[in-house]
């Protein structure tokens, strides 16, 4: 019996390289060993699970794993701080507390500065093709001890194909019932050389991936009616027309222009609801965005000798995605903006009397859309290049391993559609450009709109050197040990045009960082089988940070089979998170709030609704005394195997995270405006004052510096189980289920604050937080056939801040768009079903039908207001039913 749990604890994925060298390195481990389970849970996506998933790239494979949760990146959005980025998040503590290895290397982070919470380092999975991927190993636990920085909520290693012979393609196409959300990828595979019989190897893999855009009007698979009766979804248009708006002063002379004119007059009859001409953003909002992705992997292996290998790694992709949004407006309120310097830049759209579009004898504000511009579009170009050289091998009783890693992330924006702040403000003194919905003339056209570009590089290079041996023998087995080096550079530029720095592009804030750092590291571990059934792992590993100094990270790991049936298993480590370069070193980000309020004024002026709900600009500071983030991370668990088939897993995490690196909120900042001298930048005109109350305008900017502030504890169960049945001539079939069950999320921004558990609401700082996700699957095989079944739960939550309903806890969104009196968001499950057919030689056929019910995505209040898609895309879609079909063709 003692075999069945050893087949239980080895990966399916990483069996296969056992077999071959007789022992291998397992994620969470330098040690290399025969048994591949380690004290700590370790979760083997394969290749063919990958392939029959249906699922379209890495990232949204990965999003679909039970132990992610909020704070991954979704490349759906063009006005996010990282377009084209596309990250994972583990625990729900932000893709910075996840570390992505490639072939148990790091990755270097993508040219962003990124500054929201959990996305300031961010390792973009787009840049890795899929069909380049043998298995991926998800570590479930802390591994800083082992990896390093960001390894705290846990690691996922993309273990590329390393020996193949052979060529082979494949293709795939995908699209729902109404032929949106389509895509398609196709990629080829040669192998040359035996590395067994003629001592090398070279491996090739080119993919092409192809998506084609989705404009929010097309969305079917949402709760349509949900969104437009609760919100107007798709129906409300903007107040900043085409033609024009119009507002005067209240009072001549108090610069308060809330006092409505009217619509111009050209306003089609149409376009004028509720009084206003209208403009309708909806035709410039996408849920999805064209994207071409072309990669090439090339990995060759040489054997020197019996016992050194020589290997090379080559991988370049390159992603282009082409986004767009709505033209450039200006509200009759101020539109507030800042030089890379801090300066502020303050506008408002004032025609003077004279100008052709006044209809007044008065100066009045235009609240105005600028669509004969055309939508503000950005065109990136991603590139990543990733080298590797190394030698492997056996020296005396020693396994080990050395290479030198480049990495390097290019990232080239192309912007147009915006703009020029200098020529806007000349064509409105001369009355040239006109405000009234007519076309005006190229020329004019020419003088203010404005295109640009804006640059990103960072780049990681690094040497490591490490080994493993056995000592000696234990009662539980041999001792052993490994230790390792290595140094690295890591750099980042971000570089903004000079209009943009200047401040001359009318709205848009900058994003600049500079810096760069050195890092050397010593680890080592140790493998201790001291009594029979026991095994002890113990590591730890110290760094040394050119910008802030030393850290030391231990980890101690436990398993222990009490019988052949049951293993008991047990880690603790410390982890951290060093600050990221566009928060440590010279680096600077505009950002944008919408629904704001401002405390001082709102209460007081009863006709100042803009005090009580408006749009806020803020400046994010980087700060050179940062500190890196820490964690102490623990996991208990146990694995039965009462028979050969039949294998279950349960496993509890906790992880609390100490001086999290974060920024207060520009609402926390302005309750508590004495606390913070001058972070709150208010009109200086004393018209604008409230009476007897100096220097209390209304808000312009807010000011938001890092700080290590923040804490959050998280904890709950991991539950995987597989059961295989042999149906005799009936075939084979394997029921799966896995499960995570996130009992805690308990978070406080800064240590005065009171710790609250958002664990199943929307209140936590990534994103909302599911209580539960979970998946149960069914693989049937007989002969040349398979198929496949499964069942994909994620559970509602409670779409609210300051903790659960039963704790207080409040709802994020207006009364008018809450589909139930208790702020609930659905839970939603779905079904896909799949079918595979290989009678033909070489040939394998597949289609898959994920979401058969075409079950709508649960309408999300806050997500029809802030993304307007409608529904929450960390965990929910809108594919609707949807159609993938796969060929793949081995040559001989």
């Amino acid at each position: 019996m003692k075999k069945a749990l050893v087949l239980a604890l080895a990966a399916a994925a990483t069996s296969a390289a056992a077999q071959q060298t007789g022992r291998i390195e397992v994620t969470g481990s330098n040690i290399k060993r025969i048994d591949t389970e380690t004290p700590s849970p370790v979760t083997v996506i394969t290749r063919e699970q990958i392939r029959d998933s249906g699922q379209r790239d890495v990232a949204e494979l990965l999003r679909n794993v039970s132990a992610a949760n909020a704070g991954s990146l979704i490349d759906n959005s063009s006005g996010s701080f990282s377009a084209g980025a596309q990250t994972v998040s583990l625990r729900g503590l932000g893709s910075a507390g996840t570390l992505v290895l490639v072939n148990g290397r790091r990755m270097t982070p993508a040219a962003f500065a990124d500054p929201n919470n959990g996305n300031s380092t961010v390792y973009n999975i787009n840049s890795i093709p899929i069909d380049a991927i043998d298995r991926i190993e998800i570590l479930k636990d802390g591994a800083s001890a082992i990896y390093g920085s960001d390894a705290m909520a846990g690691v996922v290693n993309l273990i590329l194909r390393r020996d193949f012979r052979g060529a082979e393609a494949s293709a795939s196409y995908s699209t729902n019932k109404d032929g949106d959300w389509t895509s398609w990828r196709a990629s080829a595979t040669v192998g040359v050389g035996d590395l067994a019989k003629q001592g090398w190897n070279l491996l090739g893999t080119f993919e092409h991936y192809h998506r084609d855009p989705v404009n929010v009007k097309d969305l079917k698979a949402v709760n349509v009616s949900e969104n437009q009766a609760r919100g107007n979804w798709r129906i409300t248009q903007s107040a900043n027309g085409f033609p024009a708006n119009y507002f005067r002063e209240g009072v001549l002379g108090n610069n308060s222009f809330t006092t409505f004119v009217g619509v111009d007059a050209n306003c089609p009859p149409e376009r004028i609801i509720n009084a206003r001409c209208r403009y309708d953003f909806y035709n410039d909002l996408n849920a999805a965005f064209k994207q071409d992705r072309d990669d090439a992997y090339l990995r060759g292996t040489m054997n020197f000798s019996a016992n050194t290998q020589g290997f090379g790694e080559f991988l370049f992709s390159r992603v282009k995605t082409d986004y767009f949004t709505t033209p450039t407006f200006i509200s009759n309120t101020f539109s507030v903006w800042a030089t890379g310097a801090g300066e502020l830049r303050q506008y408002r759209l004032i025609l003077p009397v004279g100008h052709p579009d006044n209809p007044t004898t008065v100066p009045v504000a235009a609240a105005y859309t600028f669509a004969d511009i055309g939508r503000r579009a950005q065109k990136q170009t991603n590139d990543t290049t990733r080298a590797l050289v190394g030698v492997k091998g056996s020296w005396g009783a020693w396994d080990y391993e050395t290479g030198l890693l480049w990495m390097q992330n290019d990232k080239k924006d192309r912007y147009t559609g915006y703009v020029s702040f200098p020529d806007l403000q000349a064509v409105v003194a001369d009355g040239s450009y006109r405000f009234d919905g007519r076309q005006n003339s190229p020329d004019v056209i020419n003088r203010i709109a404005l295109s640009f570009p804006e640059e990103g590089e960072s780049s990681v290079t690094s040497w490591d050197l490490r080994g493993s041996r056995e000592l000696m023998e234990l009662a539980g087995g041999p001792l052993a040990v490994a230790a390792g080096i290595e140094a690295r550079r890591e750099e980042l530029v971000i570089t903004p045009d000079a209009r943009i720095t200047a401040g001359n592009v009318v709205g848009r804030g900058t994003s600049a960082a500079d810096g760069s750092r050195t890092v050397t590291a010593l680890y080592a571990e140790m493998s201790v089988p001291f009594i029979r059934r026991v095994e002890t792992q113990l590591a730890v590993r110290t760094e040394r940070y050119s910008d802030f100094g030393n850290s030391t990270t231990p980890k101690v790991g436990i398993k222990y089979m009490p019988t052949d049936q049951v293993a008991v298993r047990g880690t603790y480590a410390k982890g951290f998170r060093a600050p990221s370069l566009s928060q440590v070193s010279t680096s600077s980000v505009q950002s944008f709030f919408t629904a704001v309020r401002d405390p001082l004024r709102c209460p007081v002026l009863v006709t100042g609704q803009t005090e009580c709900s408006f749009n806020l600009p803020t400046i994010i500071r980087s700060n050179t005394e940062l500190q890196p983030e820490k964690s102490d991370n623990y996991t208990a668990g146990f694995i039965l195997a009462p028979t050969r088939d039949l294998t279950m897993s349960v496993d509890y995490w906790y992880i609390k995270r100490k001086d999290q690196i974060d920024r207060f909120s520009p609402t926390y900042i302005l309750a508590r405006e004495s606390q913070f001298p001058g972070a709150v930048v208010r009109d200086p005109n004393p018209a604008t004052w409230l009476p007897g109350v100096p220097n209390s305008g209304p808000v312009l900017f807010v000011y938001r510096q890092f700080f290590n502030l923040a804490s959050t504890e998280v904890s709950g169960v991991d539950v995987d189980a597989s059961w295989r049945f042999n149906l005799g001539n009936a075939g084979r079939m394997v029921a799966t289920f896995t499960g995570t069950y996130l009992a805690h999320y308990k978070y406080a921004l800064a240590p005065s604050d009171p710790i609250v558990d958002q664990a199943g609401t929307f209140g936590g700082p990534s994103d909302a937080l599911p209580r539960f996700r979970g998946q149960l699957g069914v693989d049937w095989s007989r002969g040349a056939w398979g198929a496949s079944a499964r069942v994909n739960y994620v559970s509602g939550w409670f779409d609210g801040a300051g903790g659960t309903e039963e704790e207080g806890g409040g709802c994020f969104a207006p009364a008018a768009l809450l589909l139930t009196a208790d702020c609930k968001v659905k839970p939603w499950t779905t079904v896909d079903l799949g079918l595979t057919w290989s009678g033909i030689r070489n040939l394998t056929l597949g289609v898959l039908v994920r979401n058969v019910a075409d079950k709508a995505a649960p309408y999300e209040p806050l997500a029809a207001q802030t993304t307007q898609a409608g529904f929450n895309s960390q965990y929910h879609n809108a594919l609707g039913r949807y159609f993938t079909v796969n060929v793949n063709y081995k040559f001989l």
